[in-house]
């Protein structure tokens, strides 16, 4: 408490497409950085192959097949090293099934950072 003023820490709820909701807590900053316009948003990539399939995936899931398809693509490899690898690193995407990349029915989704970069983008359209 600052000044009469109670800092309250504020949420968001987030239903997932298996219908699970998530809940994610904003705290204040209590250490605001020297420069704060030019801190890095972690929801945020400044990598325009990812925001771009942030979007074809959506709140979906999605095959690499589907992807090619919706972004106008035909090599697998091309876009498994510049789209699907980053994305998947910087944990905007994940496997539907972790364990066996390879499996038949392997979809990708977003995780909860994938989502909240999704809801920014879509609010710049």
């Amino acid at each position: 408490m600052k000044n009469g003023i109670c800092e309250v820490a504020t949420f968001i709820f987030i239903r997932l497409q298996s219908g699970v909701y998530s809940l994610i807590w904003l705290y204040p900053n209590k250490h605001p950085n020297k420069y704060p316009n030019k801190s890095p948003d972690k929801f945020s990539s400044n990598n325009m192959y990812i925001n771009r399939l942030v979007k074809v995936v959506g709140y979906n899931e999605v095959t690499i097949k589907d992807a090619l398809k919706i972004l106008g693509l035909k090599d697998r490899e091309s876009f498994m090293n510049v789209y699907l690898n980053p994305a998947l690193k910087e944990r905007f995407l994940r496997m539907k099934y972790p364990k066996s990349p390879r499996h038949p029915r392997q979809r990708y989704l977003l995780t909860v950072k994938g989502q909240m970069l999704y809801n920014e983008l879509m609010k710049e359209h």
